[in-house]
């Protein structure tokens, strides 16, 4: 089921079932007064590891489609968001449990920024 959330560095957790598609909407506004916020020439990529601070990514979204999904960025002069959508290749070999994840943009460069950062939780589910 779809989520929207505001911006702004806040936790973010999210529970996804296991062998599941989701997806979060992230609108990016101006703190006070809710103009879009400027995304224009980000790069974006969302990442799930077993910590914060352990190794390589467990699976990795961008704006280039790949098995585990794919980011959508919208930036206009009335609407700046992110469309995160997670395939079922995702999080099918994940074990039940918690992880660490985060949203971020302009990765691996001076300018790289935590937009989003929490827990993941692989939830159990019945596969058909």
């Amino acid at each position: 089921m779809p989520q929207t959330v505001s911006s702004g560095l806040i936790p973010w957790d999210l529970t996804v079932p296991i062998g599941s598609a989701a997806q979060w909407t992230v609108t990016f506004t101006v703190p006070y007064t809710g103009a879009p916020y400027s995304i224009s020439g980000l790069t974006w990529e969302f990442v799930v590891r077993t910590t914060a601070y352990n190794g390589s990514p467990l699976f990795s979204v961008t704006t280039t489609p790949n098995a585990a999904g794919t980011i959508t960025v919208t930036s206009t002069a009335v609407l700046s968001q992110i469309l995160l959508a997670l395939n079922p290749a995702a999080t099918q070999s994940l074990a039940p449990g918690q992880y660490a994840l985060a949203l971020w943009s302009s990765t691996n460069t001076s300018a790289q920024f935590t937009w989003l950062s929490g827990s993941f939780f692989a939830a159990a589910n019945a596969q058909p």
